[in-house]
């Protein structure tokens, strides 16, 4: 028998299983193991004896892996996606969730609870309060700011016929890092064509910075701060400083609310613009992958007077394309409530990677 091979069958666990049944005692039951036994004897031979998975490149000759294993000591790694996930890929192996399909499941060896328990110690070796845990990342909507700080890349695009039969098109390429436990810069370029008009647009920064969360109450509060500059454009540069709640309700619904306060140097009557947006999403699989339908809304009003108050609604789907979840589309028509007197109406789309949970061709 090859070493890799052994190797698997030790991190299944069914390899302990089967030297028990040559034996002429009883079986023994993995299940009545702690979760740190269970782990030396069935983990740490490819995630090493402490979870940091071999760093300097010593996984390849001690493993036989094709990937290298994670770092389960990196705390950002450790607090990124939610306990269930963890044990969807202990019970049903890495392929499930578009992860190295050498991680195998163990589902036919561990109960459920023991399962749960081994995901919980996992997560013990990078446990860090600073994190904002993975159930708190919830989906992202058009126009309500995500509350959770992330990494990623999106390619934002919008639509819109106006009621003097023009048409205007914006398309925004949208790049968000993470920095340390709680904040994200970000940056955002957007070019807008105009019929009869020249190409003008906006260059956007950002700073978003994770305030408080809740793990048992399953919520989180953020704030955050956006300066904008025109390109090419009569608009004056502008500055937001904004608010985003997001909230679990229950299982199946998950909510973020987003206040915005927007500032530009006045002309005439105009200054401060306040906007409210918010979003609903339904969790109806605990896939990663799926359609995940939503209700966006947006309520705006110029504080000036004479100021009219628009409000618009978004339905719209996410789907969410790879096993990982990482790569996902989202495609919605945002409606006025009331006529509008510019807009007849506007599509929204918005093509999202998460790039921290790997590269763009993978976990399909």
């Amino acid at each position: 028998m090859s070493r890799r091979v052994l190797r698997l069958l030790l991190l299944t666990g069914w390899g302990l299983a089967s030297s028990a049944l040559g034996q002429t005692g009883p079986v023994e039951d993995l299940n009545a193991l702690p979760a740190s036994e269970i782990y030396q004897r069935a983990c740490a031979a490819c995630h090493g004896p402490d979870g940091r998975g071999y760093p300097g490149g010593e996984w390849r000759e001690r493993t036989g892996l094709l990937t290298p294993p994670p770092d389960f000591t990196d705390p950002k790694f450790n607090s990124r996606e939610p306990l269930a996930d963890w044990v969807i890929v202990i019970r049903d192996g890495g392929r499930v969730l578009g992860l190295s399909p050498q991680m195998p499941s163990f589902g036919l060896v561990l109960a459920e609870a023991k399962i749960r328990e081994l995901a919980r110690y996992l997560k013990s070796f990078g446990n860090d309060a600073r994190y904002p845990p993975g159930e708190l990342n919830f989906h992202r909507g058009h126009r309500t700011t995500k509350a959770f700080p992330e990494d990623e890349l999106l390619l934002i695009s919008s639509y819109e016929r106006t009621r003097s039969g023009g048409t205007v098109f914006r398309e925004t390429l949208y790049y968000a890092h993470r920095l340390g436990p709680r904040y994200q810069w970000e940056v955002k370029g957007t070019p807008t064509f105009t019929t009869g008009e020249a190409v003008s647009g906006e260059v956007e920064v950002g700073l978003k910075w994770a305030v408080a969360y809740d793990l048992a109450q399953r919520w989180i509060f953020t704030v955050g701060l956006e300066p904008a500059f025109p390109v090419r454009s009569d608009e004056k540069w502008s500055a937001t400083l904004y608010s985003t709640f997001g909230k679990a309700l229950g299982d199946r619904w998950t909510l973020q609310s987003s206040l915005y306060l927007k500032w530009s140097p006045p002309e005439g009557a105009e200054g401060w613009t306040l906007r409210w947006s918010g979003v609903v999403h339904g969790i109806f699989t605990s896939a990663r992958r799926g359609l995940f339908p939503a209700l966006e809304w947006t309520v705006e009003r110029g504080l000036h007077a004479g100021a009219r108050t628009q409000v618009w609604l978004l339905p719209q789907v996410y789907a969410a394309l790879s096993r990982r979840g990482h790569v996902a589309l989202s495609v919605g028509p945002e409606i006025p409530v009331r006529r509008d007197p510019d807009v007849r109406f506007r599509i929204r789309a918005f093509l999202l990677w998460d790039y921290a949970d790997g590269p763009f061709w993978v976990g399909w």
